[in-house]
């Protein structure tokens, strides 16, 4: 409420020029209302007051104010109630962010006043601000997750992870420091039941990470494997560094979480048989020390993207009509058939005119030609990736942990990040594979792991004397194929990898038997699939066999042959008939100390050219440096913080003022931040983790942003610059001195930048640089 004069003065002075011109959110209006308590001593003989026994205290309320008391803008000064904080504090601790707790409060108080909310909504003891919400956010954070960094900050994360162990009877997350840096492993009881479970797991992993999503910054690993149900986790680190020494440490320690069946029974020391991740040099060296005997393959797109990016660098001096066909003769070597193929392809590439030309590009190319055996498609032919080439799962698998668990915002600190991946991921998981179980997945018919019953039809399988091994024929087209159970495994080009194909699945429905790689609607006659399924996600197998079966199913009870194990004898026969491909290499490059030293010489050409323009300039630079100095040890806090902040300098800097073109409003004053235009463009909210450049344009639906865009009359700032008599209909010279009737749009809003895409194939094809 307005606040009011003190007790001691009564006389009431007229406001002075001043304080008329007080800013509008102050509360002091000198209200000559006041409240006067007055408490007597009892043991005064002599006083003639009848009532000072009884009650010594006396109360005078002075009700005369000098503003409206019932006012809108009286009540939003008001102070919430205790009611009011404790229904925020229960919204809070349930999972709202302070946005969604404020809308869910007054749309509850809509329901409730109807008519008279405008009333309500007024009042901030009911209806609280935005501001006193986040207020409240922050200390139950703090109260909850301990501050943000340092030592307290620790001691709340061992705990946090300490109760989370206890809570479930066995070690599931640990926490140690290596080289003062914050490594986390998270191995929850789902990933161990998926560990155990889930056939793929043995076979192949993906590994990715993301950063974002917390206020430290930090790098969170997510290691998952494929199943009919997505990409379920197999564990998750959280690290504050990139380095190798780190990540290996982290891998270290997520080991030592590891069920004793881990990897479907080969074991934490001997890892899956494949690891597919993008081009991390780190991260790829580490996993190679952690897991010895693994094939570590590369994500094709990400390849081939970063080779498109390097030929659109405008450091290769590649004309624009020619980047199309250098990128095409990587391209050819990265899908060439078989070896030989890629050995005539890889001499035509070399002998190319086109790439002779380009030195730098061609030498970028020879660089891959070693590593052949972690790209090319014909050295991983006697694989079994299961058609997995890209490492879209795990792109997946960040981008539902960002919407769906964080709902874009970052955490509080790294215990929150923690709290969430134990607590929320963990539910979202079992959700998901519920959904599967109960056939009520979203676009479930779209699945890879889901052939359309009507490409069966000219199918006729036939089983072979050999065990599990069975002879599909197609009748239209005469051919056949041959289908091996104990691998899952077909003879036809999409199925000799492993992947999910028609005849595959002709002989799971016929024969009724249980196969991973095929959805679980189409083995309605064999329900040990969702068996399996429902085990992972509850931990346990108490449900009633009717639950799986389907409506058009009368005999439930069928007879099924069980998943064969994965053993370390099958493996060796897959690894001797892979003896072609050619050794893992490492895939970093020893870097020189001639290198070294050059980028140290341009360092310190940098920093002399900075302190020699603060000495000659002192006013223009001082203030600049100064910033640069604070914002620099904000970020060296962390070192994941650090190098994101070495990548981007300089790529979003500059001043843009939206609608100003002429040349005669370039010199107008213009105030704003590096990075953020002057004009109509609101701050970055740091609290929100950010979205790739190229994440709208993907999306199906356009859903708009919070940019302000210009429209109408243009603002007195942009014309100001202009002739007093075309001020009003902002008519402009083309050229200086020169008066025309052509009007000027220096008022209208620039042409909005269409997005880059992120269709490879489309960027080729019309020469244009792929997004990020």
């Amino acid at each position: 409420m307005p606040r009011s004069k003190p007790s001691s003065s009564t006389s009431s002075k007229p406001l002075s020029d001043s304080k008329k011109k007080r800013i509008i959110n102050s509360k002091n209006t000198d209200c000559p209302a006041s409240l006067s308590i007055t408490i007597k001593q009892t043991t005064m003989k002599w006083s003639s007051d009848m009532l000072l026994k009884k009650y010594p205290c006396v109360i005078k309320v002075n009700h005369c104010h000098n503003h409206p008391v019932h006012a809108a803008d009286a009540l939003r000064r008001r102070r919430p109630s205790k009611k009011t904080e404790q229904k925020f504090t229960d919204l809070l601790k349930k999972g709202h962010s302070p946005l969604s707790a404020l809308e869910c409060h007054k749309l509850d108080r809509k329901m409730e006043y109807g008519d008279n909310y405008f009333k309500v909504a007024a009042d901030a003891s009911i209806c609280p601000s935005n501001f006193w919400v986040y207020k409240l956010f922050t200390k139950l954070s703090i109260e909850g997750y301990g501050p943000q960094c340092g030592d307290k900050m620790l001691d709340a994360l061992n705990k946090f992870c300490n109760d989370y162990n206890k809570a479930n009877n066995s070690v599931c997350c640990k926490v140690e420091l290596v080289d003062n840096h914050l490594v986390v492993a998270i191995c929850t009881p789902l990933m161990s039941r998926v560990h155990t479970l889930i056939k793929a797991s043995s076979e192949i992993m993906f590994v990715d990470s993301s950063g974002s999503m917390d206020s430290l910054n930090c790098r969170v690993f997510l290691m998952l494997t494929s199943s009919v149900a997505g990409g379920l986790p197999l564990g998750v680190l959280i690290t504050t560094s990139e380095s190798e020494k780190v990540v290996s440490a982290a891998l270290e320690l997520w080991k030592t979480l590891l069920p004793e069946k881990a990897f479907y029974g080969r074991g934490a020391s001997i890892g899956p048989k494949l690891i597919m991740t993008d081009d991390a040099t780190a991260e790829r060296n580490a996993l190679q020390m952690s897991f010895m005997t693994c094939i570590l393959l590369l994500c094709l797109f990400h390849v081939l993207q970063a080779f498109w990016r390097f030929v659109w660098a405008r450091e290769q001096n590649v004309p624009k009509d020619k980047r199309s066909e250098l990128f095409y003769l990587f391209k050819d070597l990265v899908y060439a058939e078989d070896e030989e193929t890629f050995a005539c392809r890889l001499k035509d590439a070399m002998d190319s005119e086109e790439l002779n030309k380009y030195p730098k590009v061609k030498g970028h190319l020879q660089k891959y030609i070693p590593r052949a055996s972690e790209w090319a498609l014909c050295m991983r032919s006697n694989l079994i990736t299961r058609g997995h080439n890209t490492d879209n799962i795990c792109e997946a698998g960040i981008k539902v942990l960002k919407d769906k668990v964080f709902h874009r915002l970052k955490a509080f600190n790294p215990v929150q990040l923690c709290d969430f991946i134990l607590t929320r991921y963990d539910n979202y998981l079992q959700n998901r594979i519920i959904d599967v179980i109960n056939n009520r997945a979203i676009n479930q018919v779209k699945s890879r792991f889901y052939i359309r019953p009507e490409k069966l039809t000219d199918l006729e399988c036939e089983e072979l004397e050999r065990p599990n091994s069975y002879l599909v024929k197609n009748l239209t087209k005469g051919t056949t194929n041959y289908v091996v159970m104990d691998y899952e495994i077909c003879s036809c080009e999409a199925g000799k990898s492993g992947r999910p194909c028609k005849h595959l699945c002709a002989v799971v429905m016929k024969y009724k038997l249980t196969s991973s790689v095929i959805h679980p609607l189409l083995q309605c006659d064999n329900p040990a699939v969702k068996r399996v399924l429902f085990e992972v996600a509850h931990g346990h197998n108490n449900c009633p066999e009717e639950w799986f079966s389907s409506i058009f199913n009368e005999n439930s009870n069928a007879e099924t042959i069980q998943e064969p194990q994965s053993s370390l004898e099958a493996e060796e026969t897959l690894v001797e008939s892979s003896d072609n491909l050619n050794e893992v290499r490492s895939n970093v490059d020893e870097i020189s100390p001639e290198i070294i030293q050059e980028t140290e010489m341009a360092l310190s050409e940098i920093f002399s050219s900075w302190s020699s323009s603060l000495r000659t300039d002192p006013a223009t630079f001082l203030r600049p440096i100064e910033s640069f100095i604070k914002n620099n040890e904000s970020v060296s806090k962390s070192q994941s913080s650090l190098l994101s902040a070495m990548h981007c300098f300089g790529k979003s800097g500059g001043v843009a003022a939206i609608g100003i073109r002429q040349k005669k409003l370039s010199n107008m004053p213009v105030q704003s931040t590096a990075g953020v235009s002057a004009i109509g463009i609101r701050q970055k909210n740091l609290s929100n983790m950010p979205v790739q450049s190229t994440a709208p344009a993907r999306r199906t639906t356009y859903i708009g942003g919070r940019t302000a865009q210009f429209c109408g009359r243009p603002p007195n700032a942009m014309t100001a610059a202009l002739d007093q008599d075309q001020q009003e209909h902002c008519y402009g010279n083309t050229q200086k001195g020169n008066k025309t009737d052509e009007p000027t749009y220096a008022h209208l809003p620039k042409r909005p930048r269409i997005a880059a895409p992120h269709d490879l194939q489309l960027c080729v094809q019309t020469s244009r640089m792929v997004g990020k």
